[in-house]
């Protein structure tokens, strides 16, 4: 009896060891799963800091270029007030520029009808003093021929 109370014994203890091994095999399995679990975490949790920085940098970024944007907008707005103002400009020195093409040419007209009315006033002239000069040579003689008459 005691011999199969030994055996029994030895077999349970049997038995329990590999109960113990099988026990620490799932033990050291789940340790294992456990801390792949931790690393596979760990490698989420800094991958989630790493996209969570980039977004914020992205984020300031973003802000900066909408700034950007709002400067380049207003620089836009102002150069084309400006090419506006300049074209506003040019259009009136057009106008102004035809307006002083016309008074010269009528200004022109009048210039070629003074000098014609000139040319016609010293034709004149000269006829007013041929005829003068006849008048008085006429005269001259005429007073030549008194004087003549006198004697």
């Amino acid at each position: 009896d005691l011999i199969k109370q030994t055996k029994q014994q030895e077999d349970d203890i049997r038995r329990q060891k590999k109960l113990l091994e099988d026990l620490q095999a799932e033990v050291d399995l789940f340790l294992a799963a456990k801390i792949a679990q931790e690393t596979f975490e760990k490698k989420k949790q800094a991958e989630y800091e790493k996209i969570t920085q980039q977004m914020e940098d992205l984020q300031k970024e973003l802000a900066t270029l909408k700034e950007e944007e709002t400067n380049w907008v207003a620089h836009f707005k102002m150069l084309a007030s400006h090419r506006e103002k300049l074209a506003r400009e040019a259009s009136t020195a057009h106008r102004q520029s035809r307006e002083t093409d016309y008074d010269v040419a009528m200004k022109k007209l009048e210039e070629d009808e003074y000098k014609k009315k000139l040319q016609e006033m010293s034709h004149k002239k000269n006829q007013f003093k041929t005829l003068y000069e006849a008048v008085k040579n006429e005269r001259s003689r005429c007073v030549t021929k008194i004087q003549n008459r006198a004697q």
